[in-house]
């Protein structure tokens, strides 16, 4: 019982590299033997929509409307096609190895960073916009079509 609904998807391409030189009193050491970095390249989707659990709804029989109350969209899931992930180049420093910790924190900031191109890009407006749309359409069909009510959308603001 996932209770989301989603609405839109965003299938992105992209790459990054990282690059972690060593540190002797805090300062990078400039030679290549300390230094291990990667470029790589990945295909992902973003999912986008709203959480079913939060709606409610409400009707007047003196105004003949039906009131949809729905939460803001929000990102949903992001997920990263392992069959995708390339990597283009990737050098080990002889006193600086790649650690399982640095691929982890770049994957957490090259997510971070597509999840807010996405949103840049008005992925939770359009995940709204189709919320409301296909919400829209099961009730008029059921409702409002047989009974003559109208059909309104109010935003719940969270607290």
């Amino acid at each position: 019982d996932i209770r989301e609904l989603a609405t839109i998807e965003y299938l992105y391409t992209n790459a990054g590299k990282f690059e972690n030189s060593a540190k002797l009193l805090g300062k990078d050491i400039p030679f290549s033997i300390t230094t291990s970095s990667f470029i790589a390249k990945w295909d992902g989707v973003i999912k986008a929509g709203v959480d079913v659990s939060k709606i409610r709804v409400e009707k007047s029989e003196a105004t003949k409307e039906i009131i949809v109350y729905i939460p803001k969209a929000e990102i949903l899931s992001h997920e990263i096609d392992d069959d995708s992930i390339q990597t283009l180049d990737q050098q080990n420093g002889l006193f600086n190895r790649l650690k399982v910790e640095d691929i982890r924190e770049f994957d957490a900031i090259s997510k971070d960073a597509m999840e807010q191109k996405a949103m840049e890009y008005g992925i939770l407006d359009k995940a709204f916009k189709n919320a409301k749309e296909i919400i829209y359409k099961l009730i008029y069909k059921d409702v409002e079509k047989e009974s003559g009510y109208t059909i309104a959308f109010q935003v719940i603001e969270e607290s």
